[in-house]
C-alpha cells in the first residue's frame, strides 16, 4: 500500500513539472515574484487513412473490349492512379472509360494521401463472341436512359431489372420485372429489327425476343391528344392487358402485361353523344341524343414490303435479308421476318469419306516412318556391338588369351541370334559369315 502511494506521489509531481513547463512559469528576475506567460500550441490532426472501392469493372465476362467503365468510390484520397494487367500506373481524378483486349485482366486501384497508401483489385475477362447485342437504335444522342448492354457482364446481363429502351424524341419502354437478355435460341439479340420506338408507336417482336415479353411500361411522347386512349394493334386495348397510369405535358404512361407481337399507340377517345337543349319560352321537350360525326379518317397508308434473297448462314447460326417499303408509310407493321435461325449445311458424304481416307493414310505414313527411323536405330546399336564384340575377340587372340577369345565368340553366337528380328536376312548371312570367319580363326589356335 505505500508503495503505491509512493508511485501516485511521483506522478502527481511529474505532472505537476509538465504543467509548470506548458505554462512557462518563471521568476522574475527584478522582483523575484513569478510571472506567467501565453505560449502557443500547434495540433496536427492527421487524416485517416485512404479508402477506395471499384464498382466497374465487376467481376465476369464482357462482352466488348472498348470502352470500358472504371468507376469506384472513394475516401480521404489525394492521389489516385490505376493500373491494367501490371502495366504503368496511369494517375487519374475521377470515373474514366478504357480500352483492352480479349481474355483475362487484372485492374488495380491505388489511393494515398499523406497518412498512407491503400488499393483496391478486380479480375474480369473479355470474350467478343460469346453473346451479340445489337441495339445501334438506343446509342447515341436520342438514347436517353437506354440500358447500355455492353457495360454489364454476361453473368449480369442474365438478370437486368429496370431494362430501358428509349428514344427521347418518341417514347421510352421500361420493363417492370428483372429480364434475362441471354435467353435467346442463338447467341445474338437484334433490338434494332426486332423492336420498334417512334411517333405514337411501340412494338416489341415477341415470336424472336420471347424474353421480353414480359410487364412493361410504356412511354408516348409529344402527343398532341386530349383525352388519349390506348390502342393495341389499332383496337382500344383491353383493360386486362393495358391499364393507364398518367397523361400529363403530351407523354401517356401505361402498363401493359404482355407484348406478344402486337403495336401499341394512343388516339382521341371518340366524342360522347349529346342532347339538344330546349328553346327559351318553349316548352322542356325531350330529344332524344344524336352523335356528332366527327371528320372521316385520313386514308390508312398501306405497306408494300419487298425483300432481298435470304443471306448465306453465318457463323451465329443467322440468316438476314433487307426488306424495304415501297410505299413509304413509315410503319411496319406487316413487315416479313428479316432474320431466322438456320444451320450450318452438312459436308457431303463423298468429302466426309475422302478426307477419313486421306487421314488413315497419313496416320499409316507417320507411323510407317516412325516405325523405320526406330528399326535403323535399333539395327545401329545392334552392328556397333557386333563389332565391339568382334574388336575384343581379336584383341585377346593378339594376347595369347585363347579363353577369353571364345567366351566373346560365344556372346557374338548369342548376338547373332538376337539379330535375326533386327536386321535384313541379307545383313543376317554376311555377319553370321563374319562370325565362321572368327570361329576358324580360333580353331587354329
Amino acid at each position: 500500500m505505500k508503495k503505491e502511494a509512493v508511485l501516485l506521489g511521483v506522478i502527481v509531481f511529474l505532472l505537476s513539472m509538465q504543467l509548470c513547463s506548458a505554462l512557462s512559469i518563471v521568476p522574475s528576475m527584478t522582483t523575484g515574484k513569478v510571472t506567467q506567460r501565453p505560449v502557443t500550441v500547434s495540433l496536427q490532426i492527421l487524416p485517416s487513412l485512404p479508402a477506395v472501392n471499384i464498382i466497374l469493372p465487376s467481376n465476369g465476362t464482357y462482352l466488348a473490349n472498348i470502352s470500358l467503365s472504371l468507376d469506384f468510390l472513394q475516401t480521404g484520397v489525394d492521389n489516385l492512379s490505376y493500373n491494367l494487367d501490371n502495366g504503368p500506373n496511369i494517375s487519374i481524378t475521377g470515373r474514366i472509360r478504357f480500352n483492352t483486349s480479349e481474355g483475362s485482366h487484372t485492374l488495380f486501384l491505388f489511393a494515398s494521401n499523406v497518412r498512407g497508401n491503400s488499393s483496391a483489385g478486380v479480375s474480369f475477362s473479355v470474350n467478343l463472341t460469346k453473346f451479340f447485342i445489337i441495339y445501334e437504335n438506343y446509342k447515341g444522342a436520342n438514347k436517353g436512359n437506354s440500358t447500355q448492354f455492353y457495360d454489364f457482364t454476361y453473368e449480369q446481363l442474365q438478370n437486368i431489372s429496370n431494362m430501358t429502351l428509349e428514344d427521347v424524341r418518341y417514347g421510352k419502354i421500361v420493363w417492370a420485372v428483372p429480364i434475362n437478355l441471354t435467353d435467346s435460341p442463338s447467341n445474338t439479340v437484334d433490338l434494332d429489327s426486332d423492336t420498334n420506338i417512334s411517333f405514337n408507336h411501340i412494338y416489341v417482336d415477341a415470336g424472336y425476343l420471347s424474353n421480353l415479353n414480359k410487364d412493361a411500361i410504356i412511354y408516348l411522347y409529344n402527343l398532341t391528344l386530349t383525352n388519349p386512349v390506348i390502342m393495341r394493334n389499332n383496337v382500344e386495348c383491353s383493360h386486362s392487358i393495358c391499364s393507364l397510369i398518367s397523361y400529363s405535358n403530351g407523354i401517356l404512361i401505361f402498363n401493359v402485361t404482355h407484348f406478344a407481337q402486337a403495336t401499341f399507340s394512343a388516339q382521341e377517345t371518340a366524342p360522347a353523344l349529346i342532347s339538344a337543349p330546349p328553346k327559351k319560352g318553349a316548352p322542356s321537350v325531350s330529344v332524344p341524343s344524336v352523335p356528332v360525326t366527327p371528320a372521316p379518317p385520313a386514308a390508312e397508308c398501306i405497306e408494300n414490303w419487298s425483300c432481298s434473297q435470304w443471306s448465306v448462314c453465318d457463323s451465329r447460326g443467322l440468316q438476314t435479308r433487307q426488306c424495304s417499303d415501297g410505299n413509304n408509310c413509315g410503319t411496319n407493321k406487316t413487315i416479313p421476318l428479316t432474320r431466322k435461325v438456320c444451320y450450318l449445311p452438312e459436308m457431303p458424304k463423298a468429302i466426309a469419306y475422302l478426307l477419313i481416307v486421306v487421314f488413315v493414310i497419313l496416320i499409316i505414313v507417320v507411323v510407317s516412318a516412325v516405325y523405320s527411323i526406330l528399326a535403323a536405330a535399333r539395327k545401329r546399336r545392334w552392328v556397333q556391338k557386333f563389332y565391339s564384340i568382334m574388336r575384343m575377340a581379336h584383341s585377346y587372340l593378339d594376347e595369347g588369351e585363347v579363353k577369353h577369345a571364345f567366351e566373346q565368340y560365344a556372346r557374338l553366337r548369342q548376338h547373332l541370334g538376337e539379330g535375326s528380328s533386327k536386321i535384313s536376312k541379307e545383313d543376317f548371312k554376311k555377319f553370321h559369315s563374319k562370325g565362321i570367319e572368327l570361329y576358324r580363326e580360333l580353331a587354329s589356335r
